[in-house]
């Protein structure tokens, strides 16, 4: 088997087991319900429909509770999560993972992100003190952040007790009106004006360019521009990480539609 289908496996063949069991339960009893099986899984509902249709990826975490909760053999068990850890290894660090936007209204402010960047520095230390002064926030800020991120398994503890970044980048809905994203993007704009006050020419970049262009290419623009964001951030993610940065580019109309007269209004 390829490492990077290994996670792959263990994810297909969890799906196999939750609908075999669920089908079972319902030929008992027809008026089972999803959301009967969500609550004997310690599932919401909604997660549990997105991980059977194969639209929410499982962490670790889930995948044991899920396989005990189904009482799925101690050496079966063991082996789809050895593989499901194989694939995560392999291949979570070239991976976008969709935030739920129910999660991202928790760890919509800025630094809930950077503070998982900050985690895969070398220099990392699991103590909100530390990363409040690494960041310019609150150790308050700082220490909510960690408790959710790590009730999220969006960080985990290792071995030796300390946080640690899971590997799997995150992506959030686009081209959708929510006020969490919109408030992530005034923050991204304050950020970037703070930025221009504090830092050096040479530590950052600004630059702008005013084109004339066919509306009806948007689309096809905002793919290339989202593809052109995570090869840039695979290649500067690529070397010794020290610092953590964030990348704004923004693309936004300066003129406004003219609003047609009407030929019969009068003055």
């Amino acid at each position: 088997m390829k490492q990077g289908g290994a996670r792959t496996y263990a994810q297909t063949e969890i799906r196999k087991r939750l609908t075999a069991e669920l089908v079972r339960l319902q030929e008992r009893n027809s008026a089972y319900s999803l959301r009967s099986y969500a609550r004997k899984l310690e599932l919401s509902p909604s997660a549990l429909s997105e991980i059977l249709r194969g639209k929410r990826p499982l962490a670790v975490k889930t995948a044991r509770r899920i396989l005990e909760r189904l009482c799925v053999a101690p050496h079966k068990s063991e082996k789809i999560l050895a593989s499901f850890a194989s694939g995560r290894r392999s291949g979570a660090a070239n991976e976008y993972r969709q935030l739920n936007m129910d999660y991202f209204h928790v760890v919509s402010d800025w630094y809930y992100f950077a503070i998982l960047s900050l985690a895969e520095t070398k220099d990392f230390r699991d103590d909100p003190s530390w990363i409040a002064r690494r960041l310019g926030i609150t150790p308050a800020q700082a220490r909510t952040a960690l408790e959710r991120l790590e009730r999220m398994e969006m960080l985990a503890r290792g071995h030796d007790g300390i946080l640690h970044p899971t590997g799997v980048q995150y992506a959030t809905s686009s081209d959708i009106a929510d006020l969490s994203i919109r408030k992530q993007h005034r923050q991204n704009l304050e950020l970037a004006h703070r930025s221009l006050d504090r830092d050096a020419v040479d530590a950052r970049d600004f630059s702008s360019m005013s084109m004339a262009l066919d509306p009806a290419l948007i689309p096809e623009a905002k793919n290339r521009i989202k593809k052109f964001r995570r090869e840039l951030c695979a290649f500067l993610e690529s070397g010794e990480k020290k610092e953590v940065y964030k990348m704004c580019i923004q693309l936004f109309p300066l003129t406004q539609t003219p609003i047609k007269e009407n030929e019969n209004e009068s003055l």
